[in-house]
């Protein structure tokens, strides 16, 4: 077998363990894609710039996996707002973003362990509506984002 189909061979099996298809497709529940890189804080807009959709600044989109988390469940706590959401697989890590008021723009809010399913935000405490959305980052590929779910944590 010569090196360029076992490469091949060695990548769709890579995509196939990852739940992915080779289309090199991505849709977004909200139709954007713009994001910011975060410290490992986990602050809003800690560092960086806006990116494009696979969170490189290089230019190249990396190909999207298919489905990713699903939003369930925004609950008020402690005068602030806790999230929820169902993962499809392990993930690498988790990308939380947070888009504050209607004017806002979505930024990574927090990048979590990839086993992670739910995330208290205590930085949400405005009267304002806080809209979350989420996706998986397996290796150099993202999964699809969420669904988006906001709530006002003090109505």
């Amino acid at each position: 077998m010569n090196a360029r189909l076992l490469s091949a061979t060695v990548l769709a099996a890579a995509i196939v363990a990852c739940g992915g298809d080779d289309k090199g497709t991505s849709t977004s529940s909200s139709g954007g894609s713009s994001t910011s890189s975060t410290s490992s804080s986990g602050e809003v807009g800690a560092s960086g710039g806006d990116t494009d959709a696979g969170g490189s600044s290089s230019g190249a989109t990396p190909k999207a996996l298919a489905a990713g988390p699903k939003i369930t469940e925004i609950m008020k706590m402690t005068g602030s707002l806790h999230v929820v959401w169902d993962l499809p697989k392990t993930c690498d890590s988790v990308e939380l973003e947070r888009k504050d008021g209607d004017a806002g723009s979505f930024k990574v809010a927090y990048t979590l362990p990839g086993t992670v399913d739910n995330k208290h935000d205590g930085t949400a405490t405005g009267d304002m509506t806080y809209t979350y959305r989420a996706r998986c980052k397996v290796g150099a590929e993202y999964t699809e984002y969420s669904n988006e779910m906001g709530k006002n944590p003090k109505q």
